[in-house]
């Protein structure tokens, strides 16, 4: 089955992340991401829209119950060379590589091209 690495953006907004796990949950690829990647959006989520993150954290078991095996760990600084335009995003590269990735899925910002 091929292997699918979903981005923090794939998670907020809220109705793209719905989306995306319904599509994670179809089964005809395995969608998997790290608990950075979740993070990174619960961050986001917090800080744009005064959410406290507390509040995030069920998100995390539906994220579980969907995609059962979602979560990849212990792959951070596996690509010690890593050199990207952001540098921030070596962390989902990393993901991609040791978790034998065929595509990576992020979305742009709305008005983003």
């Amino acid at each position: 089955m091929m292997v699918v690495i979903f981005d923090a953006c794939l998670f907020y907004p809220i109705a793209i992340r719905h989306f995306a796990t319904h599509l994670a949950a179809i089964d005809d690829f395995q969608a998997r991401w790290t608990r950075r990647i979740d993070e990174e959006w619960m961050s986001n989520v917090s800080a744009d829209l005064g959410i406290a993150r507390e509040l995030l954290l069920p998100t995390l078991e539906w994220f579980a119950l969907a995609v059962p095996d979602y979560l990849i760990e212990d792959c951070e600084g596996s690509l010690p060379d890593c050199t990207l335009p952001d540098l921030d995003d070596c962390h989902v590269l990393e993901a991609a590589v040791f978790a034998g990735a065929e595509r990576m899925l992020a979305a742009l910002p709305i008005g983003k091209a």
